[in-house]
């Protein structure tokens, strides 16, 4: 199907130091749109690579930060591709909830890519709708046919602060010495098992994290941002 083979054909892999995601041809040769919270460490030293290989560098060019809109701007440094599929244009209302969408990416940063459907499960906000699909890790800045992706997932913020803990516990526990015995238990290597587990148990969360849920952005402010740029 046509949808299918455009957006494949539109989509690349966005690596920005050690983030990686994913992005899409838009409006123009040499413009791709990824999220902006994929390059938000480093946005000068983003790459797209396609799904055979090839190699761009890419010149920062505008985007919103992640607490507004969550998007940015690349162009392609020197000769644009020859001939990309690019997305079109069709900024708009946001597709109704019920309705079945296409979005593509590199879940987990694989270098393959990766096809798959999602339903619009509800509405956020004006700007934004949550998809529910298998959406993961890298699948952050792939198209939804007419919009950008960004990964949610619910807890994470949680994940964080029990990390946090975990930490702060395990750099307490290290300073107990061995031999502070209770009821005939070691107390301080018992605490430092404790800190450990929690460490290792926030990691196993974090690798596993998929609730389905995804967040889909309009791309009606992209589109604003390409014409304050005299891109579009």
């Amino acid at each position: 199907m046509a949808i299918y083979d455009d957006t494949a054909g539109a989509t690349v892999r966005i690596a920005c130091g050690s983030a990686s995601g994913s992005g899409f041809h838009f409006h123009h040769p040499g413009i791709l749109v990824t999220c902006y919270h994929v390059i938000e460490h480093a946005p000068d030293s983003a790459e797209a690579f396609t799904e055979s290989g090839e190699r761009w560098e890419l010149d920062f060019v505008g985007g919103s930060e992640p607490e507004r809109f969550d998007f940015a701007i690349y162009q392609v440094v020197g000769d644009a591709p020859n001939a990309p599929v690019l997305l079109p244009d069709t900024a708009g209302e946001l597709p109704p909830r019920g309705i079945e969408v296409v979005f593509a990416g590199f879940p987990h940063g694989v270098p393959d890519l990766l096809l798959q459907r999602a339903t619009v499960a509800g509405v956020e906000s004006d700007e934004t709708c949550y998809l529910d699909g298998s959406v993961n890790g890298g699948n952050s800045g792939g198209p939804i046919v007419d919009a950008a992706s960004g990964k949610a997932v619910p807890g994470s913020e949680d994940l964080e602060a029990m990390a946090a803990e975990a930490q702060a516990l395990y750099a307490a526990c290290r300073g107990i010495q061995g031999g502070a015995f209770v009821m005939g238990i070691d107390f301080g290597a018992f605490a430092q098992m404790v800190a450990r587990t929690n460490l290792l148990l926030r990691q196993l969360l974090e690798a596993n994290a998929n609730t389905g849920i995804g967040i889909g952005l309009r791309i009606d402010c992209v589109v604003a941002e390409l014409e304050d740029l005299s891109l579009a």
